[in-house]
């Protein structure tokens, strides 16, 4: 065997060594293809990716925290995180942050970031202690900026807060009505008109619970035709309400679907008295039209009496102007003696207007209410009758 490696041997070294280079650059191209592919991943994600040491300084960030911060790479760069922090969280960060981080070897939140121009950004992160073998350890952090939905939250709240307000100050007994019949909530002035409290309603009671027999058939209809969207549901009626303490009262209720749900809002007025107020209006009513008719009545009843009198009196009237003609013609005749009627001077006959001779006691009679009684006066009886002897 040759003391030197023979040329043989020396070949076959030199192809261990070129099969182990070649494995190791196709290792570097891996691992640069891998780079390559960690930094555009890294260059191109949204989120905010931010690398710092145990002491908050920062040596590697995205373009993402550039964009969301305005600062450059370079103005980033070896500056501590809590630089970009709002002033009122600064301390707290850095000093509570840091210790997290290296006790629990992780740390996760909400922070306020302060850009370059003064608008604040809130970010959720999420950041882990990372230990290198052979290297410092070094934070890696993972960012997103939640500033939109912190404002819409925020905005929900205070818009949930207007409603609540609303909900609570209606005036009227308001409440939220699931699909399943269930009350999810209910205001004060519900928890007044029905005698339970909210905690006893919300999610334990439906609205059936409240209606008498005689409208729960056709309530339950409106329910369903209100979710199905068919139009034939009312959105205000009346129905008779059932409080804690079994008392029927009279309700109005205006009734709607909450938009793009199967929940509705019912707002119920209590009339029981107004109702009440009306029965007796009604009855008032009904009272005064009778005595009205009646009355219209006893009116007719005297009207057709006094049309009988007036008819008698004018029949009266009637008789009383033909009795004053008649008086008239009368007295027109009586006052015609009073000239000069022409009367015979032999037999005392009397000649009319028409020249006919008339006894003078017909003719005055005839013209007078006068009658007459015949007798002899002394002078004629001596002459007709000498032989009587008269006395004066």
């Amino acid at each position: 065997m040759c003391e030197k490696p023979c040329y043989r041997e020396l070949e076959q070294q030199c192809e261990v060594l070129e099969q182990k280079f070649a494995e190791r650059q196709q290792a570097e191209e891996a691992f640069l293809e891998l780079e390559k592919r960690y930094r555009d991943l890294f260059d191109s994600i949204n989120d905010l990716i931010m690398i710092h040491d145990l002491k908050g300084r920062l040596f590697n960030v995205n373009p993402a925290v550039c964009k969301l911060s305005g600062y450059t790479f370079e103005e980033l760069i070896g500056r501590p995180i809590s630089d970009f922090i709002v002033p009122d969280f600064r301390s707290l960060f850095q000093d509570e942050y840091l210790k997290e981080i290296k006790k629990q070897g992780h740390s996760e939140g909400v922070v306020i970031f302060q850009a370059k121009d003064g608008n604040e950004h809130y970010v959720e992160y999420r950041n882990i202690l990372v230990k290198p073998e052979g290297r410092k350890p070094y934070v890696s952090g993972l960012g997103r900026d939640i500033t939109d939905r912190v404002h819409a939250e925020r905005a929900l709240r205070e818009s949930e807060k207007r409603y609540r307000t609303v909900f609570e100050t209606t005036g009227s007994a308001t409440v939220i009505i699931e699909d399943d019949e269930t009350i999810s909530l209910a205001n004060s002035t519900f928890e007044s008109l029905s005698g339970y409290s909210k905690k006893e309603i919300e999610g334990k009671k439906t609205w059936t619970e409240f209606v008498t027999e005689e409208d729960l058939a056709q309530m339950r209809e409106f329910h369903r035709a209100r979710r199905d969207k068919s139009g034939s549901a009312p959105k205000n009626y009346e129905f008779s309400f059932i409080d804690r303490q079994g008392s029927i009262k009279n309700i109005f209720v205006a009734i709607e679907t909450i938009p793009d749900t199967r929940m509705s809002v019912a707002s119920l007025l209590d009339i029981t008295d107004r109702k009440r107020a009306e029965e007796a209006l009604q009855k008032s009513y009904d009272e005064l039209d009778l005595r009205v008719k009646e009355r219209t009545a006893d009116l007719a009843k005297a009207n057709e009496q006094l049309k009988v009198q007036i008819e008698e009196r004018k029949k009266a009237e009637e008789e009383k102007e033909r009795l004053i003609i008649e008086l008239k013609k009368a007295l027109g005749e009586v006052k015609a003696l009073g000239g000069l009627l022409p009367i015979c001077a032999s037999c005392k006959k009397i000649r009319d207007d028409k020249g006919y001779w008339n006894q003078l006691e017909d003719y005055i009679q005839k013209h007078s209410e006068a009658e007459f009684s015949h007798s002899v006066c002394p002078d004629c009886a001596k002459i007709l009758y000498p032989e009587l002897e008269f006395y004066d």
